[in-house]
């Protein structure tokens, strides 16, 4: 068995499943045509095309005329294709991340007729329908109905054929829309990751005892409701001593200096999941964290014994646990030792990697599946229900409903009906 990965990395995930092949004695190789932002490890894996390519997606990165955008793809192509041969010579089974290929899905079906195994591992934005993703709809972000119309056509288009020619898809049914097919969760697999600090010591305040410390670190602080977290702690600072830290565009380590220095998280406010990213370092060091959304049919949706342990809440709930987190010491202990205990057992890079193996041998545990013809959120993430409705009305008012592109999908697509006709809807 020989693997490859690639090819982007996404927050650490791929770097980290591929040291969990290796301790499994697994070759394994993992190329990102593009340098985090954050800084998380590099991968080893760089010769003469990587480091071409990666020069081209810096380029296209900045701002480009449209003839300039067209020649960079263009040369990009042309370094991929030798790239790709590269890589079809040594390895039987290819994980890929960021719904790409290396040929822009023209290689799928070559690897299918080599019978080389294909999986694709969806972490967010590269599968959910761009006008539910608040990255991409905020005021923040926002540009066009336009290119929100375009841009989900596009999106539909992708994961139709990457279902056509996959083997495997692992994917988290609230951002799983367009997809049609069942496919693998996202979180009974994990977040593979290792131990990145000492064994954890939960005992006190980390600000000494009467000063309680709180962390916020968003990526994008548009998208994490951070302006209403920060109301929020600055209103809890008249009650209580508090020591509040936020921290933004900041290397990976700095953020891992600071959890540790920490005595909780405040990760965001319209999250999809209990345990994304930050969190789940936040649980490495015991360290408990208040996430706020409106998934509350999460449970149904995933098995109790992969659903990872936080303070989940309605956005407008959010303020309560944060204070409760902030006065009960006991709380705090209790919550970040549950964290850690299913991190330690659950999502360490070996035993993810160890499930991946189990799913290319085809052992494959009935509850790990999900059929997302069940699904019913609508709500997204990194937006407030407000504002969602607003560009939602806006949408299907110059489009059509038909443009969520969910006909195959009637009860879903009625939610997004009743939700924006102030009807009783689902959530």
């Amino acid at each position: 068995m020989k693997i490859f990965i690639g090819l982007f990395e996404i927050a650490g995930y791929f770097s980290n499943l591929k040291k969990g092949f290796q301790e499994l004695g697994i070759e394994c190789c993992f190329i990102s045509l593009l340098p985090h932002q954050f800084e998380y490890e590099e991968p080893g894996e760089v010769n003469f095309f990587v480091k071409a390519i990666r020069a081209i997606e810096l380029k296209k990165s900045k701002k480009n005329t449209g003839y300039q955008t067209f020649f960079l793809e263009i040369f990009e192509f042309f370094f991929r294709i030798p790239l790709f041969v590269l890589m079809l010579a040594q390895f039987d089974i290819f994980i890929f991340s960021r719904g790409e290929s290396f040929l822009f899905f023209l290689d799928l079906p070559l690897l299918k007729i080599l019978n080389k195994k294909i999986i694709f591992i969806f972490t967010g934005s590269d599968s959910r329908p761009p006008y539910i993703n608040g990255y991409f709809i905020s005021e923040h972000k926002f540009e066009s109905l336009e290119k929100c119309y375009r841009y989900t056509i596009l999106q539909k288009t992708r994961i139709t054929i990457i279902e056509l020619f996959s083997d495997i898809i692992i994917n988290h049914p609230p951002q799983a829309h367009f997809n049609k097919k069942r496919f693998i969760q996202w979180l009974a697999i994990g977040i593979p990751n290792e131990q990145p600090f000492l064994p954890p010591d939960t005992s006190g305040n980390v600000s000494g005892p009467d000063k309680v410390r709180i962390l916020h670190s968003p990526s994008t602080p548009w998208t994490k409701g951070s302006d209403k977290i920060r109301q929020i702690v600055t209103g809890l600072s008249k009650k209580y001593p508090i020591d509040y830290r936020e921290v933004s565009g900041k290397p990976h380590p700095v953020i891992l200096s600071e959890i540790q220095k920490c005595d909780f998280i405040i990760d965001e406010l319209y999250s999809d999941t209990t345990m994304a990213g930050l969190a789940t370092e936040a649980a490495w060091a015991a360290k408990p964290s208040v996430v706020g959304g409106y998934y509350d049919d999460i449970s149904n949706d995933i098995p109790h014994e992969y659903l990872p342990p936080s303070v989940y809440c309605h956005p407008s709930k959010i303020h309560i646990e944060i204070e409760k987190m902030i006065y009960d010491n006991k709380q705090r202990e209790e919550c970040g030792k549950k964290a850690y205990d299913f991190v330690q057992k659950n999502w360490k890079a070996k035993h993810v990697a160890q499930k991946i193996v189990q799913l290319i041998e085809g052992n494959i545990p009935d509850n790990w599946y999900y059929d997302p013809n069940t699904l019913k959120y609508i709500y997204g993430t990194g937006i407030s229900k407000d504002r969602l409705k607003l560009i939602l009305t806006e949408f299907v008012k110059k489009y059509g409903i038909q443009a969520l592109r969910l006909s195959d999908k009637p009860d879903l697509e009625n939610n997004f009906k009743k939700f924006l006709q102030d009807e009783e809807y689902y959530g």
